[in-house]
């Protein structure tokens, strides 16, 4: 049977050469391994691998040395060289095949298993900055994407965490760097106009009491916000423009109705003093015409609007039409929004009333629903004879109305009837 100690020199070479790359890896997958249960047993398989090789690269090794000293061989040595050569072939071949597997085993296992080295490497790789420091200030964790933002803020990369948030209350930063703060937000403006969101946050772990820092890049947001602030801006000030239009606009529409009436009362008046002097000229005229005449003159004289300055239209109509011995009466509140087209409404109607139908009473009825208002005017006079035009003063309450977006009707039958109708109208 050959033994161990009857190879050459040069084939003791190989095997212990063998040996060491053996021993290396099984040194290697023993390093990787060790602290971590998941791969406990290939670690014991590393240990064994490591130990029977070496065993025999010990003996092997003093081999050679006696035969470079020309010494004698230590018990050890003579007892590693007197195995055969066929058991030495098979143990190496069988740790060189463990020691491949384990190393392979290895690699798959701890493919999954996070270390320090990963936890740090994948911290690095996020876009979001991140700091934590201990109590004292000391940096335990920045990543490289907080030394970039410190860099660019201040011109460093690490520094302690008191110092960071002293300069960043100071606003002591780097030229084109800008701190902004809404509330309990705080943003950074780089030079490369990028802006970051500092949240800072505090949690117990084995060092204590540790003080975390995260940067966010919020650019596209921050800059939306700022866009949405500006419109809002403008469309306070086109609102302002409105509501300064909408008062101009209802005071024109007053000066046109005051106009308006100033014109009938002129016509009212006129026609008034002709048919007096007909009637004292000729006293064969109707004496009851000539009364109703004279009753819508003082009306429209009492209702005046330029003279209803500093109270309620409505109260001002309601007193003018008692002058003249005409009551109105209400069924509902009306929209004190819609003022200036219902006014206009009661001062023709209360003259109607008068004039052509011979009543006492002006009923006014206000209706409310989820689609507007609608106020509605009858009285207690004659019909009407057959049906009414909208000419005179209902042309031009027609022409008011339209001009306020209001939409108008008048009913002939049973008896007459003027509608207004609000819906979807803005406020007069």
């Amino acid at each position: 049977m050959m033994l161990l100690s009857d190879l050459p020199v040069g084939g003791l070479y190989i095997l212990g050469i063998l040996l060491s790359l053996i021993c290396a890896f099984a040194l290697i997958g023993l390093i990787r391994a060790a602290g971590k249960k998941e791969v406990l047993c290939w670690s014991l398989v590393s240990v064994l691998v490591f130990v029977v090789c070496f065993a025999i690269l010990y003996g092997i090794e003093w081999e050679l040395f006696a035969v470079e000293e020309q010494r004698e061989l230590s018990a050890y040595a003579g007892l590693i060289l007197r195995l055969p050569l066929s058991v030495a072939a098979a143990v190496t071949c069988i740790c060189g095949l463990l020691t491949t597997v384990a190393i392979v085993s290895l690699r798959r296992r701890l493919r999954g298993v996070l270390s320090e080295q990963s936890v740090i490497e994948g911290l690095d790789k996020l876009p979001d900055g991140i700091f934590f420091s201990a109590a004292d200030g000391m940096p335990l964790l920045v990543n490289e994407k907080m030394h970039e933002i410190c860099y660019q803020a201040f011109g460093l990369t690490t520094m302690d965490y008191a110092y960071f948030k002293r300069r960043i209350g100071r606003n002591e930063l780097s030229p084109g760097c800008v701190i902004t703060r809404h509330e309990n937000s705080t943003f950074l403006t780089l030079p490369d106009k990028t802006v970051w969101s500092l949240r800072e946050g505090e949690f117990d772990s084995r060092f204590g009491r540790v003080t975390e820092l995260i940067a966010v890049d919020v650019s596209e947001q921050y800059r939306s916000s700022e866009e949405l602030m500006q419109r809002n801006e403008r469309l306070s000030a086109v609102n302002a423009q409105i509501k300064e239009t909408n008062r101009s606009m209802d005071k024109i529409i007053r000066e046109k109705e005051i106009l308006s009436a100033k014109i009938r009362l002129h016509d009212a008046l006129g026609s008034s003093l002709l048919l007096i002097r007909s009637y004292l000229t000729q006293q064969e005229m109707d004496r009851e015409a000539l009364v109703s005449q004279l009753q819508t003159s003082v009306f429209l004289f009492h209702s005046d609007p330029a003279s209803a300055e500093d109270e309620s239209i409505f109260t001002f109509l309601e007193e003018a039409a008692g002058a003249i011995g005409v009551k109105i009466e209400y069924d509902g509140p009306l929209p004190e929004e819609h003022r200036t087209v219902i006014a206009a409404a009661i001062h023709e109607c209360v003259t109607n009333t008068v004039k052509h139908a011979g009543g006492k009473t002006l009923y006014i009825e206000t209706r409310r629903s989820d689609d507007g208002v609608t106020v509605r005017f009858t009285n207690d006079g004659a019909p009407p004879r057959g049906p009414v035009k909208e000419t005179g003063g209902l042309a031009n309450l027609q022409k008011l109305a339209q001009d306020c977006g209001v939409e108008m009707h008048v009913e002939s039958a049973p008896r007459f009837a003027l509608i207004l109708d609000f819906s979807d109208t803005p406020g007069l």
